[in-house]
């Protein structure tokens, strides 16, 4: 915010540009759910060339619903409390190719093909289109 660039302005255009041709979207949220709680991260690794901080996001689900999101740029102390957790058996993580990462849309730039599958399992759906 300080310091805005071309790239910058690019972005939030391309932003614009999704939610005025996307007036429809939202969240479905099934009537019958499981329990299960489950959540996918990731982070680009210092993909920022001015601050070389790294880019995390994450997403959770309740069974099949999105409940809670977030992508920021990482504090160093956000990589220690991970670690921790992990230690402490309090997460314990799993693979996920990267085809499959949902969390990469938060992390990532990615193609219009894998920007709209991984949107479509995030539960995301156009209202006026039928199913």
């Amino acid at each position: 915010m300080q310091n805005p660039r071309t790239p910058h302005w690019e972005a939030a255009l391309r932003v614009l540009r999704f939610i005025k041709g996307n007036p429809g979207q939202g969240l479905f949220f099934p009537s019958f759910n499981d329990l299960i709680l489950k959540a996918y991260c990731d982070s680009d690794w210092a993909r920022c060339t001015t601050t070389r901080r790294s880019v995390s996001g994450f997403c959770v689900f309740l069974g099949n619903s999105l409940i809670s999101w977030k992508s920021k740029k990482q504090a160093n102390i956000d990589c220690h409390i991970v670690r921790e957790k992990l230690q402490a058996g309090i997460i314990t993580p799993s693979y996920v190719p990267s085809r499959s990462q949902l969390a990469d849309i938060f992390t990532k730039p990615l193609g219009k093909e894998q920007f709209h599958h991984l949107s479509s399992k995030l539960g995301l759906h156009d209202i006026h289109s039928p199913t």
